[in-house]
């Protein structure tokens, strides 16, 4: 599968970027002058308009090169959200796109570090470490940082933080105190030809832990929390909306360019 390239940085885009949502109305006028409109449940669209400053000459090339193996806006590929945090109903691990061991006991309506109560308790009352896991459809190449606000109500302990491609793996362990503290693991793997990523929360045996703010972003380093609900932030389904790629150069190995791109609307 095609996907869009990130830049030398680990990043997919700069900002401000501008993220539009399209959608579209039938409407059928009768002579009598009365209308009957359709909302087309089809038609949604979304477009992102990326301007990129002062990229390398390697950057720019990297997605010309992009453009013209897609054949302009022929060919698909999988654009994943910059803006977005890519997990789906991080707030509810009772969702079915959660995976974990009935011996864990989860709890929510927890008292959390925004002042709100979205936090969740998660209880292992069993004699091994078991993980919380969900799988986003992000490529292994891709740099990405999986964060999380931890607090440890049972006493001190150790929590990992894994993310793995099926081959790769890459783990982190962190301590959670009792006040909360927003701990992220930050990963690529070079090498990798999956398309399918898999974020882990691992709570140790007999322990205790408070969550909130599962996230994970396709940059080196998380962003501004974001709540999440059923909407998909991957699209593979995307396309150019453009007709060529122009770069402007402002200085030695310094490039303007704009890119536009299109996609079906997430359900």
């Amino acid at each position: 599968m095609l996907f869009y390239p990130q830049l030398a940085t680990g990043t997919l885009a700069q900002y401000p970027l501008i993220k539009e949502r399209l959608e579209r109305t039938i409407q059928n006028i009768a002579q009598d002058g009365s209308v009957i409109s359709l909302y087309d449940i089809y038609a949604p669209q979304v477009r992102w308009i990326l301007d990129y400053e002062s990229i390398t000459d390697a950057e720019a090339d990297t997605i010309t090169s992009f453009f013209e193996s897609c054949e302009g806006s022929l060919q698909p590929f999988l654009f994943v959200d910059p803006s977005a945090n890519l997990l789906l109903f991080n707030g509810d691990l009772t969702q079915s796109c959660w995976v974990f061991s009935s011996l864990l006991q989860i709890t929510a309506g927890i008292a959390d570090p925004m002042g709100g109560a979205a936090a969740i308790q998660v209880v292992n009352s069993s004699q091994t470490s078991l993980p919380v896991t969900q799988s986003v459809s992000i490529p292994g190449q891709y740099t990405c940082a999986f964060s999380v606000y931890l607090r440890s109500s049972s006493g001190p302990c150790t929590v990992m933080l894994s993310r793995s491609d099926g081959n790769n793996t890459a783990s982190q362990s962190v301590s959670p105190s009792l006040a909360w503290t927003r701990f992220y693991i930050s990963s690529t793997f070079a090498s990798s030809q999956s398309t399918l990523g898999e974020f882990s929360l691992e709570v140790p045996a007999e322990s205790t832990v408070d969550v909130f703010g599962l996230q994970v972003d396709a940059q080196p380093h998380p962003g501004t929390y974001l709540p999440t609900t059923s909407a998909n932030a991957t699209y593979p389904s995307a396309r150019f909306d453009m007709n060529q790629v122009t770069v402007v150069s402002t200085g030695p190995s310094q490039n303007n360019l704009r890119v536009n791109i299109l996609s079906p609307a997430s359900s």
